[in-house]
């Protein structure tokens, strides 16, 4: 199943700047991956495809636990310390995709604090030779997450944005801006 993540794909971020651009058209031409609990409200800046959805929010799984899910597929972010919790509490039907928990592991080593689920997903793109992604929605803590009321999270988007932009070039890759 994780061979279905090697194919033109679209990657749409929750940044709140993805609201100054109009790329839902160009969005929508591909397959799409989604985040967390984000849910479309713009379309002509988000586009309305939404094909997998890449969480390990337990909170996320709640929400489509009772509303009937968008997407086709889970793409789920480990945490080693509650993977299989986590991952029990998605009980809505779709696919499921597990990515490694050592990917996580390491990226968490490599950047000295726990990766967010879009560098993983990206890193796992790249780990596949997927060279043909485009990335919408992504600034790092430019802006806020459009959804949010609090700035969460122990990342360090710094460091995240420097690995995600070497990703990028190393691997042909679009990002809007």
């Amino acid at each position: 199943m994780l061979e279905s993540l090697n194919q033109p794909l679209n990657v749409i971020g929750n940044a709140e700047s993805i609201f100054s651009k109009t790329n839902g058209k160009i969005i929508d031409s591909l397959p799409t991956i989604r985040f967390n609990r984000a849910d479309i409200v713009d379309t002509e800046s988000q586009g309305s495809r939404w094909d997998y959805l890449a969480s390990s929010e337990i909170n996320t799984f709640e929400k489509y636990n009772i509303q009937t899910p968008k997407f086709h597929t889970l793409i789920f972010t480990p945490n080693k310390k509650e993977f299989e919790y986590k991952v029990r509490k998605a009980k809505f039907n779709t696919r499921k995709i597990k990515l490694p928990i050592f990917q996580s592991e390491w990226l968490a080593n490599k950047l000295g604090a726990p990766p967010s689920t879009g560098l993983q997903v990206l890193y796992y793109l790249s780990e596949m030779n997927n060279n043909n992604i485009s990335i919408f929605g992504f600034d790092f803590k430019k802006t806020r997450t459009f959804y949010e009321t609090r700035n969460k999270g122990q990342h360090d988007y710094n460091k995240e944005s420097a690995f995600v932009l070497n990703l990028v070039e190393q691997n042909g890759w679009k990002i809007y801006r």
